[in-house]
């Protein structure tokens, strides 16, 4: 059972929590095998961009299967609403894998939303750690409060209060974006494998377009509530007769 009114506390508090056995261990096993599939076929298809990573897929939804299934957890669509209201949207969905002794950008302190409003969440993460996080193999530190900061910590203050985020596989880190972190140092011979969604408020603009990246083949496919998290329901119209079939199609969908 999961003490929702804790976790809660902790993300308004402190910027994130950890919801520990977030998955079952199968789950974990098979996202991994996934996981590893989905990095060398996007190797595969993008590697021949310079701003590709090796070590990361930028977009997971359109690997289908189970990464399309961990969208609809109960859980995690619950923390999302709870925080962003019942029509949030999939704002990214990627990999976060850190290769022994890589040297990534996330290592330097930042955030991963520069937009800050006082008293607003206008998103909200989850990193869901398919092997354990440890100091060896480069757990994140974070800075518990900065969510709530509208400029940077200096790097002695980060320093000073931050602290390592330890967690054993299958645990989620439910985080809001805008709390300041930074990855650390794999000093292992594995690479730590994980996962990331990160959900906005139903009116802001997602990452990809959703609608148009995964076509109408998987609109068919998947449940109402999840083509209400993909955005199905927050398309653009191209044209009037459009507006009319959009707005037939959010009726539908009870928005």
């Amino acid at each position: 059972m999961i003490d929702h009114a804790r976790h809660d506390y902790e993300i308004e508090a402190f910027g994130f929590t950890i919801v520990p056995d977030f998955i079952t261990p199968e789950m974990a096993t098979a996202l991994k095998s996934a996981l590893t599939e989905a990095l060398a076929a996007d190797q595969a298809r993008f590697g021949r961009f310079p701003g590709k990573a090796r070590n990361h897929v930028m977009e997971l939804a359109s690997y289908g299967g189970l990464f399309l299934e961990l969208l609809e957890h109960p859980e995690m669509l619950r923390f999302y609403r709870h925080f962003l209201g019942a029509d949030c949207v999939l704002y990214a969905y990627s990999s976060t894998l850190l290769a022994p002794n890589d040297a990534v950008p996330a290592q330097s302190v930042h955030v991963d939303s520069g937009r800050w409003l006082p008293n607003i969440c206008t998103g909200l993460q989850m990193t869901l750690a398919i092997d354990d996080f440890t100091a060896e193999n480069g757990a994140s530190w974070y800075l518990p409060g900065s969510h709530r900061n509208s400029t940077p910590p200096s790097a002695e203050s980060f320093e000073r209060y931050a602290v390592r985020v330890d967690r054993p596989a299958r645990a989620a880190l439910i985080w809001d974006p805008h709390c300041y972190h930074r990855a650390g140092d794999n000093r292992t011979s594995a690479t730590r494998y994980a996962l990331s969604t990160y959900a906005v408020r139903g009116y802001m603009k997602q990452r990809f377009d959703y609608p148009r990246l995964l076509g109408p083949e998987v609109e068919a496919q998947v449940s109402a509530n999840l083509r209400t998290f993909l955005g199905y329901a927050k398309q653009t119209p191209e044209s009037i007769e459009q507006f009319y079939e959009n707005a037939e199609k959010a009726k539908s969908l009870g928005r």
